[in-house]
């Protein structure tokens, strides 16, 4: 379904003549974010459409006055993304391993959770918003709206709503300034299983400015979803733009995204690494970082095959109510260097920045070796380039892989029953 709803939110939000700016790893990155907010944090796909148009409209208003300073804007906050999801990624799975026995842990993390969104993560999706407004709208020096972290004031995004008649919490839903600080300065107590008690306290009087109030477990988790679901917005919105110009900033040179990347974390790369790998028929077993600095990424082969058939999945989602859809889904065999040479092709923004990439290849048994290759940074821009898989092969110091085939489920466009 993921994929399906992404379709739906590009074609809603961009030109249609920026469709064919569309890539596969769009497509993934986006589809993967949507679950997320629709399937985990209970959020409704229509309304999550209408708020990334927002975000979109704001950026795009931006680029028709100035486009060389949104895009430096945009492309210094992607930079900084990658290890704030990982460190989301991380707290949510504190979570999910929460003991239910254990109830400090059963709140603590859902508290923990909402401080580093609303810290961290939100101010940072902001910045381009911020950016945006002050440069379409306000004359604002965009300097002075982020601080040296990247990060905007969350009271700047509440005055862009109501400067630009936005609707309120568009694009601030989830923000509380009393819950962060309860949860920064341990301001609760833990009444039973399924409530909580939170405060908040002015540091300069010692008074009380909030509450206290109590909520049942399900309301904190709530409001923690709320915002988890506006920072949703703020990426799939500023996802969306740089689906639409990011070709056109790169061909200007316009930022640093269209220079070689920076050495990513083995774990946030394993992360990033492993939808790809799925659609090219392997698992990530692991990423680590050689001695020689090389950056070694373990696939094993997932073996699955499908006979060819139409799925049908039901989906029902917020006010829509019930959905069916048809997918085609069949299994095709392809020759297991070619998935390797293209899996190292859409997943360049990842790797980009090691000299040598290593990748050694198990069977579905993961001990039988299918063979490495080793891909120097020449080598894998010939990937990206698109060259003939025998002429890369010939350049290629190691390539031991195996000449055999490895089975790829294949899945179609979904398509709605009437």
């Amino acid at each position: 379904m993921g994929n399906h709803w992404a379709v739906k939110l590009f074609a809603a939000v961009l030109p249609p003549s920026r469709f064919g700016n569309v890539s596969v790893v769009h497509r993934e990155a986006v589809a993967s974010q949507l679950v997320g907010a629709i399937m985990v944090h209970r959020t409704d796909l229509g309304t999550l459409i209408a708020r990334v148009r927002v975000v979109y409209a704001l950026l795009d208003r931006a680029w028709d006055r100035d486009p060389e300073r949104i895009a430096a804007v945009v492309d210094a906050t992607f930079h900084r993304l990658g290890e704030l999801q990982e460190r989301e990624a991380s707290l949510e799975r504190d979570i999910h391993d929460a003991s239910k026995d254990d109830l400090e842990a059963k709140f603590r993390s859902h508290l923990g959770l909402y401080e580093f969104i609303s810290e961290q993560y939100y101010r940072t999706l902001a910045a381009p918003c911020a950016a945006a407004d002050a440069i379409s709208r306000t004359g604002e020096t965009v300097g002075d709206l982020i601080d040296g972290d990247g990060r905007a004031n969350p009271a700047r995004m509440t005055a862009l709503e109501a400067g630009r008649g936005i609707r309120a919490g568009a694009i601030t839903d989830g923000l509380d300034r009393h819950l962060r600080n309860s949860a920064a300065h341990h301001r609760y107590s833990i009444i039973d299983d399924n409530r909580i008690r939170l405060w908040d306290v002015d540091p300069k009087t010692g008074q009380t400015t909030w509450g206290p109030v109590e909520w049942t477990f399900w309301e904190l988790r709530t409001n923690v979803d709320r915002l988890s679901n506006t920072c949703s917005v703020l990426l799939l919105g500023i996802a969306m733009f740089d689906i639409a110009y990011g070709p056109t900033m790169r061909a200007r040179g316009w930022g640093s995204r269209g220079k070689r990347p920076l050495p990513k974390r083995r774990d946030i790369a394993k992360a990033e690494l492993s939808s790809m790998a799925d659609l090219h028929g392997f698992t990530v077993e692991s990423v680590n970082i050689a001695g020689d600095g090389a950056l070694v990424i373990a696939l094993r082969v997932k073996g699955e095959t499908m006979i060819a058939q139409t799925t049908e999945i039901i989906a029902g989602v917020g006010d829509a109510g019930t959905e069916r859809y048809h997918q085609d889904v069949h299994t095709e065999w392809g020759p297991v260097r070619n998935q390797v040479y293209g899996f190292l092709q859409t997943t360049y923004d990842v790797h980009g920045g090691y000299d040598v990439v290593r990748v050694t290849v198990t069977a579905k048994d993961g001990k039988t070796s299918v063979g490495q290759v080793d891909a120097s940074l020449a080598e894998r821009d010939a990937m990206l380039q698109g060259e003939d898989v025998n002429t890369i092969r010939a350049r290629l110091t190691v390539d031991t892989l195996a000449d055999e085939t490895i089975p790829v489920i294949l899945k179609g466009p979904i398509v709605p029953v009437p």
